[in-house]
């Protein structure tokens, strides 16, 4: 369910009559408010839960709502043929010929000429908000649009602000409008023809920085958190960019090796930054740099390559995922040496993963007899069944001990029984656990010396 809210404000200007228009579309006569344009062009489709509030002060209130104002001779307000004729009378007229259905409503505001006041706004205008927000369902999506022709100059900032602070407790709550009517240039323009009360005045949508907003916003959840839950609320054109980020942020929070080494499509999701960065919008050098920055966070991932792994792991340490690093460190270990030493059709079975163990740690528990024959170490027990599983314990532990001997201690000290990767899975529950710093910090060493010794 969808509700719609629109906030315009209100001044206590003797409006001059203006033709406006946006777009392609003009306005069908000449009129004082801006607001009338509003609700015919963006409102017009809107229901009786929907809302159009008007803020506004106490002269406002007289000068503009309920009366209109014709000016200030010798400073006193001049209603004479504006009694009753304010905006109120305009949108109720609105409503009685049946052009609009939705709810009208003011909110009365101080003036806003120091500090406190301007928050006395803010919490009439949050006020109001709220109460409309309260009536609906939970799952109800506020959308939020701001009219500022006649608003403080702060208005905007407040607007988006007061937006971000209520969608804490309402989060489908957001700003989708911001519009702004130029009377200034038409008034501009209808002089310098000579033609002074012939106005036409543009309406100019600035929705397009709300959405840079938002799509900053959620870029930097990714880039600096690491999270992409909010990305799909940037818009369908980034669609397709937000399934795949949302993808590789589940598939590393789950560690889920196999995806991240050999499954997951780093080239599309690179193909889908390079394609967002070609719609054409008027914030387009904006949006570049932000999805440029993206793209940077994923340097380094590329299709069914091992490394990946650790570049996860390298995710893990940045975004503080401690039990998924340690987890991802050693599971991408054992893959690497498998496919080192051409067992590549072993690296999803379990007794193999398991013998790898041996060899990155230095542990070389079979060898031959003078016979030739294969026996285990402690026991001297023949084991030629075993053949084909002791050779391949031999050539890992071989070509570690040829090429990468200094990964044992290492490697002892991330699984073995007093290693990390077993506290941390434990949750501590053992003798002398580690602290959560020396998780953290260790987690980063191990990672760091890995990737040095096997020169990743």
């Amino acid at each position: 369910m969808i509700r719609n809210i629109f906030i315009s404000f209100l001044g206590t200007s003797p409006y001059k009559a203006s033709t406006y228009y946006f777009g392609g579309h003009t306005s069908d006569k000449k009129m004082a408010y801006v607001q009338e344009y509003i609700v015919k062009q963006w409102c017009k489709n809107w229901d009786t839960q929907d809302f159009f509030l008007v803020a506004l002060t106490k002269d406002a209130k007289n000068y503009n709502w309920l009366n209109k104002v014709q000016g200030f001779p010798s400073g006193i307000p001049d209603f004479k043929g504006g009694e009753g004729k304010g905006l109120a009378s305009v949108l109720n007229g609105l409503k009685e010929q049946g052009k609009i259905e939705l709810n009208i409503d003011t909110i009365d505001i101080p003036d806003g000429d120091n500090e406190t006041e301007i928050w006395q706004i803010f919490n009439c205008i949050e006020s109001r908000l709220s109460e409309i927000i309260a009536q609906e369902p939970p799952e109800t999506t506020f959308k939020l649009h701001l009219d500022i022709t006649h608003s403080f100059r702060y208005i905007p900032i407040l607007g988006v602000i007061l937006a971000n602070y209520l969608k804490v407790f309402n989060p489908k709550l957001e700003v989708t409008q911001i519009v702004y009517g130029n009377f200034e240039k038409g008034q501009a323009e209808a002089r310098a023809k000579g033609t002074p009360n012939d106005i036409h005045s543009p309406i100019i949508d600035l929705t397009s920085f709300i959405e840079l907003q938002n799509l900053t916003n959620v870029s930097n959840e990714f880039i600096n958190l690491g999270d992409s839950d909010n990305f799909s609320t940037v818009g369908a054109s980034y669609k397709a960019l937000a399934e795949q980020l949302e993808e590789l942020v589940r598939i590393i929070r789950t560690s889920r090796g196999k995806a991240i080494l050999f499954e997951f499509d780093y080239q599309g999701l690179q193909h889908n930054i390079e394609e967002a960065k070609q719609i054409p919008n008027v914030n387009q050098a904006q949006v570049i740099k932000i999805l440029e920055k993206i793209g940077e966070r994923l340097a380094g991932f590329q299709n069914e390559e091992v490394k990946n792994g650790f570049i996860a792991v390298e995710w893990c340490i940045k975004y503080k995922l401690i039990p998924q690093g340690y987890t991802l460190l050693q599971e991408t270990l054992m893959t690497w040496l498998l496919l080192a030493v051409g067992e590549t059709d072993k690296i999803y079975h379990y007794p193999s993963r398991d013998k790898t163990g041996l060899a990155l740690r230095g542990v070389e528990r079979y060898r031959k007899d003078e016979s030739g024959n294969f026996v285990l170490d402690k026991k001297g027990k023949k084991i030629d069944d075993w053949k084909d599983k002791i050779q391949l314990t031999k050539k890992m532990f071989d070509y570690v001990q040829v090429h990468y001997s200094e990964i044992y201690p290492y490697y002892d000290k991330l699984v073995g029984n007093a290693g990390f990767r077993n506290d941390i899975n434990h949750a501590g529950f053992r003798p002398n656990p580690a602290t959560p710093e020396a998780l953290i910090m260790e987690l980063e060493d191990l990672y760091t010396n890995f990737r040095r010794i096997l020169k990743l």
